[in-house]
């Protein structure tokens, strides 16, 4: 009988893809988006109709990568920018997150760094309980930043 075969390990940029894509799809998004409804409801309850209607249909802009915005999207995010300081600071750390993982090595733990000291005092509830939950994966991002490693099972 052979011997099964041995699972191929991920390249380091893998890694770093595999943390991005659990902090930034599973915990950043909603973060972002809790963010937006909270603004939206704030906007309703204090009779500004336009700006919710606003809000509402801007779900969709502060999720995705600014080099995938179409037109209509980047002046949507250029008015919330305008009207809605929060949201905008809320779409900015999503960003700046993300960075972390384009980066390698020490630049991407000194923005990750940076970052966490951001979040912690944005004043925003969901990314301040954010910014707890990266720290306690710290270790594992920083192994996946610096070394490419990971104690995270692999997704076949």
């Amino acid at each position: 009988m052979p011997d099964p075969p041995l699972p191929l390990t991920p390249s380091p940029a893998a890694l770093r893809r595999e943390f991005q894509d659990l902090i930034v799809g599973d915990l950043l998004g909603p973060a972002l988006d809790e963010v937006r409804r909270e603004v939206w409801n704030a906007a309703g309850k204090q009779g500004q109709h336009a700006v919710a209607r606003d809000l509402k249909n801007a779900r969709y802009a502060p999720w995705k990568n600014p080099g995938d915005l179409t037109a209509r999207q980047e002046a949507k995010l250029a008015s919330i920018a305008e009207t809605n300081k929060v949201l905008c600071r809320a779409y900015l750390l999503k960003e700046q997150l993300r960075q972390v993982f384009v980066l390698e090595g020490a630049a991407g733990v000194a923005l990750l760094d940076a970052w966490l000291k951001w979040a912690r005092r944005c004043r925003i509830p969901s990314f301040v309980k954010l910014a707890k939950a990266i720290t306690e994966h710290r270790g594992g991002i920083e192994a996946a930043l610096i070394h490419g490693l990971s104690n995270a099972r692999w997704r076949a």
